[in-house]
Formats: structure tokens, sequence, C-alpha cells
């Protein structure tokens, strides 16, 4: 949004210059590959109280390359990136300030992977579905998890910290486990 005070006493012309500017850049692992398809959220927050108000919000994707190309309006720019689900990358927040066509360039982070294999007692049916979790609270780890494939193995990311890890299984209601 690009807002201005007007004040208008009968019929008026007003004109408008948007100050957009071009940001071109790249985003990298910590070796200067590109990386493919990240989102990058940018938002420009207002002039709070000044006579020209401007508040947007941009978001676009970095190509097979990692490079991106887009426009926005001068100033204090926060911005947020978000790595595909399946890359072992960190997502990463910030801000810049911006008063003309720039590179901004980001690199991300590469988590941890935490790999193995989950194992039951044999003997014992094997479990419909076992999903493994992990976060920094117990609650976490029933939301950042990912399916054990079938012979047990998984690979999660996780941050450089303590974690607390959750394996959950459902075992379906077979009658003649029962008996």
């Amino acid at each position: 949004m690009y807002g201005a005070q007007l004040s208008v006493t009968g019929d008026t012309q007003k004109n408008f210059s948007i100050p957009v500017v071009k940001v071109i850049g790249q985003v990298t692992d910590g070796n200067g590959n590109g990386v493919a398809g990240v989102q990058l959220n940018f938002l420009k927050n207002g002039n709070p109280g000044a006579a020209i108000d401007t508040y947007a919000s941009y978001t676009v994707m970095s190509d097979p390359t990692g490079h991106y190309v887009t426009y926005l309006v001068p100033g204090d720019i926060s911005f947020t990136l978000t790595p595909p689900q399946s890359s072992s990358f960190a997502g990463s927040s910030g801000s810049f300030n911006l008063t003309t066509s720039s590179t901004q360039n980001f690199a991300l982070s590469r988590i941890n992977q935490l790999t193995g294999v989950v194992n039951f007692p044999s003997g014992l049916p094997r479990p419909s579905s076992v999903t493994l979790g992990v976060g920094a609270q117990v609650e976490e780890t029933r939301i950042n998890n990912v399916t054990v494939n079938a012979d047990g193995s998984y690979a999660i990311g996780l941050k450089s910290d303590n974690q607390y890890l959750g394996v959950f299984a459902a075992f379906t209601n077979d009658a003649a486990t029962l008996n």
C-alpha cells in the first residue's frame, strides 16, 4: 500500500510516482552454491507519522540457481527465508535498509541430520505406521516429525541444540493378535 494525505476542495488531479527499486540476489549454501525453491518474504512496514505512508509485502521464490529478482519500496525491510521442507537448510530472518536498487545475497545454514533405525521386538507385529519427531518441547515432537520407512530407517533435520525425541507407533487392531 502506498498512501498519502490529500486535501481536495474541488476537481483535482493527483499524479503518483511510486518509489520502487529493483533488488536482485542469490540464496546460497555455505559453499556458495545456489539453493533453489527458497521462499523469500519481504516486508516494508510503513513510515508512521510521515506525510507518505508505505506498507508493502512481497514474496518471491529463488530459481533453480538460487537467484531472485523483486521490486521493493525503499526503507527498513524485514525478510524471512523459508527453504523447501525437503531441503537440509534452516530458515533465516533479519532486516536491512534499502535506499536504492541493490544486490542482497543470503546464505543459508545447513541443519543437522539425525538418522537411524527404529527397531521393535521380534515376534511382535510391525506397527501400521511409525513417526519420529523432534522439538525443543515435548509437544513439538508431534508437529516436527517424519514417517519412518518400512525398514525402520528415518532421517530428520534438527538444529544444533538439546532436543526432545518422540517415536509414535500405531498398531492395527488384529483379532488374531488379541487371542
